[in-house]
């Protein structure tokens, strides 16, 4: 499988690895995104699953949401996005407990909306 040269590039050049393993990507992925990268993201997970029978893609909140966006154009397929926590808007929730972070120990609460039907993949 291919390594998808565009996204090491930028990690070498931009990214700075911090202390327990965390890497800082916030300059083109976090807190500022660089959508034509995003795009890129996307088409390359579009790409990557072309074989895969799913309808939907879902993502955790945060960090998750722009590529699986961008993935969902080039597919035409609907994101859905995971919650941290349960939103009072919101009826009929799935809910779990997450592995802890490596970054606050904490074992966070996942919330979903249930949108899944029988040909719903999860990654």
């Amino acid at each position: 499988m291919n390594n998808f040269p565009l996204l090491k590039d930028r990690i070498l050049s931009e990214g700075k690895c911090l202390d327990g393993g965390i890497l800082k990507v916030d300059g083109f992925i976090n807190h500022q995104m660089d959508p034509d990268l995003m795009m890129a993201i996307g088409k390359e997970f579009a790409e990557r699953f072309k074989d895969s029978d799913y309808n939907k893609i879902v993502t955790i909140e945060a960090s998750g949401i722009a590529p699986a966006i961008a993935m969902g154009i080039a597919t035409h397929r609907p994101v859905v996005f995971v919650k941290k926590k349960k939103p009072s808007t919101m009826q009929n929730m799935l809910s779990t407990v997450c592995t802890p972070s490596p970054k606050t120990l904490m074992s966070p609460s996942a919330q979903v909306r249930n949108f899944s039907s029988p040909t719903t993949a999860f990654w």
